[in-house]
């Protein structure tokens, strides 16, 4: 999800996070955001105004896991931050739940397979058990709320 820069700050994206979640209920479901990582790369602020923008709206970012877009039409490939928003309130989740999601995007998405050098780089350092950062401190529009 990208807000065009000469609309930013608009709550354009909220009023988007808001209708996803009122599409799909989140009762029992999350979905998994792969963000840019500010680590790496170019456009450093923007990139961290984008994980700020999500964990204001709920999402908690997967610690310790490593994940990597492959390239996209021949382009390079992508350090992201894998995040999740949903109605789960726990502190942790498994890592094989994670590791199959993954492997169903590198193949569905992507049309990659499992020996995917990409995939391979990271697949195997997932932790059995994924703690998630803390809640973040809500703002007033918030999608989500503990």
């Amino acid at each position: 999800m990208a807000v065009k820069e000469g609309y930013r700050n608009k709550g354009i994206g909220t009023k988007f996070m808001k209708n996803i979640f009122d599409i799909l209920g989140f009762k029992n479901k999350y979905l998994l955001l792969e963000v840019e990582n500010p680590n790496y790369g170019d456009n450093i602020k923007l990139k961290k105004r984008r994980v700020e923008f999500y964990k204001r709206h709920g999402a908690r970012e997967l610690k310790g896991v490593r994940y990597i877009l492959p390239p996209l039409m021949g382009g390079t490939s992508t350090e992201m931050i894998l995040m999740i928003m949903s109605g789960y309130n726990g502190d942790k989740i498994y890592g094989e739940l994670i590791k199959d999601i993954i492997m169903k995007i590198y193949k569905e998405l992507s049309n990659r397979d499992k020996d995917d050098p990409y995939l391979n780089s990271f697949i195997h350092d997932i932790p059995s058990i994924i703690e998630l950062d803390n809640y973040p401190l809500l703002c007033k529009n918030c999608v989500i709320t503990k």
